[in-house]
């Protein structure tokens, strides 16, 4: 009796399939014809075909199963009797789509987990499409940039939830920021900002509003005040390294990445780099490349990061680190469609207004910080924290002003003057010194007032010529109440102290100052050539021109 080769059960004479487990029983197509042998002697046995092999299903790779006709060749069963061939061809066919339906299942269970797996090995570089779990997987389609509110991690953060602050986030619009912009039309459209222009050749490309690293009050901070645990995201890496691996290999896929160490940097390099970052705070919504950890692995993503967050800033200015969960940033890149924001929006969120920083053609010793909470500029050396902050030196310059008003008689006050002035930023106060005057020109009269040393004790003195009358001397008097001495025609009439007409003229040269260059007078000196301004100070009308001091 022939045993199944597959359960070892018995099997019936002639049976294609094993009862037991529904195995094929192999059949040798080599086998010899069988002569089946003779009812009688007079009866001539038909010789029947030899029985056709039962259909197999094609081998399934991931089954493992032995191939067919590989086991040991067993005797042939004896034909089946015709009546039973539409039957057995029936119980062929079902088993076998029952087989194929199973290799089927295999093969897509096989190639459903093969796929999970080519999704984590390759997520460093291509995008996914979906996932039923949105805190372990970011799913970004084509042209879409992800909008990252200050305050929050954000999905596959390196550092978790460990640094996101607790308190309040400034969003707020922060005084005296004010940047000047530059727009560029270099990168190809979808980079994330409108409108979008026509370059030679047909190429469409995106104003994108972009910044040196170096612009002042480009970042924000809080003067003598630390804001970010730099130490702490770096010891975090220390005792992460396989974070710290995936961190350095998302900045040197960078191209514009470069430090003190190179083009390239290693895990055991990361704190000599952390000491060249400055922590600041984003003034405005920013575009970069962040980068999200899974699997051991960086998985870029493109994204907007709302200002008001902090973030570490290498020394050509450019925002490295976000603060809030630990990723590694770098140079946005552009989208190849239309670019679709998602995630959460804030109020003031406007596509127009996204900078994408530049790196500052040199290195940066000292970043030109605006306060927060003042709107005051103060300066913050490479690599602190806060504690070194200083206010900034503030421009000296040379002044020359020129104004005139004329009064409800007539009179044409005239003054100019010219000195060197400097302004102290920590308590607004002027100081400098020059010379100037005063003059006034009158229907009956005309004089003139000089001024000497501003913070000196200079001379006042003054000239009148013109026919006056013996009552027209308190006129004179009431419009330039502050003379030293008035003399004409023989005459001469002593006026005022001389300190009290010395502090009325700092008091005018101030008020123009005060309010025509507040800014002007925090610039730092340059060598680029005089500023020329028109002024009108109450009512007051002329013009000034700055022009950087050398001694």
């Amino acid at each position: 009796m022939m045993h199944c080769t597959n359960c070892g059960q018995p099997l019936e004479e002639g049976a294609a399939f094993c009862k037991n487990c529904g195995a094929a029983v192999p059949q040798s197509p080599w086998a010899p014809t069988q002569v089946v042998p003779k009812a009688g002697a007079g009866d001539q046995g038909s010789v029947p075909p030899p029985p056709t092999p039962p259909s197999q299903p094609p081998p399934d790779t991931y089954a493992q199963t032995p191939p067919p006709y590989a086991y040991p060749s067993a005797p042939p069963a004896p034909p089946m009797p015709p009546i039973q061939r539409k039957r057995t061809g029936l119980i062929i066919g079902i088993v076998a789509a029952v087989l194929v339906v199973l290799a089927g299942i295999g093969v897509g269970v096989y190639f459903a987990l093969r796929d999970d797996d080519s999704d984590k090995t390759t997520s460093s570089t291509t995008t996914k499409t979906g996932s039923s779990d949105a805190d372990a997987v970011f799913v970004q389609e084509e042209g879409e940039i992800f909008l990252e509110p200050a305050g929050s991690a954000g999905p596959e953060s390196f550092t978790g939830e460990l640094f996101v602050p607790t308190g309040p986030t400034t969003t707020l619009n922060i005084p005296g920021t004010t940047l000047p912009s530059r727009v560029t039309t270099t990168l190809p459209k979808g980079t994330g900002t409108s409108p979008t222009t026509t370059a030679a050749g047909g190429a469409q490309v995106a104003q994108v509003v972009s910044q040196s690293g170096d612009t002042p009050a480009l970042y924000g901070g809080s003067k003598d005040k630390q804001l970010v645990d730099k130490e702490g995201q770096l010891r975090f890496f220390e005792q992460n390294p396989e974070k710290a691996a995936a961190f350095c290999a998302a900045l040197n896929a960078d191209p514009t990445f470069k430090w003190s160490g190179g083009t390239q940097i290693e895990p055991s390099q990361l704190r000599a780099y952390f000491d060249e970052l400055t922590p600041l705070m984003l003034t405005r919504d920013t575009r970069v490349t962040n980068h999200g950890y899974r699997d051991g692995k960086p998985t870029p993503r493109q994204s907007v990061l709302q200002k008001g967050q902090m973030v570490l800033v290498d020394r050509y200015g450019v925002p490295r680190v976000r603060c809030e969960c630990g990723n590694p940033l770098a140079a946005p890149k552009p989208v190849k469609k239309t670019p679709v924001y998602t995630g959460p929006r804030w109020p003031d969120f406007d596509p127009t207004l996204i900078v994408v920083v530049q790196p500052a053609p040199v290195i940066i010793n000292i970043f030109v910080v605006i306060d927060i909470l003042t709107g005051d500029p103060f300066e913050r050396p490479f690599g602190t924290e806060g504690t070194d902050d200083v206010a900034p030196q503030v421009g000296v310059w040379q002044l020359e002003v020129e104004l005139s008003m004329v009064d409800e008689d007539g009179h044409v006050f005239k003054v100019d003057w010219t000195g060197v002035v400097r302004l102290d930023p920590e308590t607004d106060e002027l100081s400098g010194e020059g010379t100037g005057g005063w003059s006034v020109e009158g229907p009956y009269f005309s004089g003139s007032t000089v001024v000497g040393q501003m913070t000196g004790y200079g001379s006042l003195q003054v000239g009148l010529d013109g026919q006056l009358g013996p009552g027209q001397f308190g006129e004179v008097l009431s419009i330039f109440p502050v003379m030293t001495a008035l003399a004409i025609g023989g005459q001469s009439w002593d006026g005022d102290d001389p300190a009290e007409a010395r502090t009325e003229f700092e008091d005018v040269i101030e008020d123009i100052i005060a309010s025509s260059f507040p800014n002007l007078m925090t610039m730092e000196p340059t060598s680029d050539g005089p500023v020329f301004t028109e002024l009108a100070v109450d009512d007051w009308t002329g013009s000034a021109i700055l022009t950087p001091y050398e001694p």
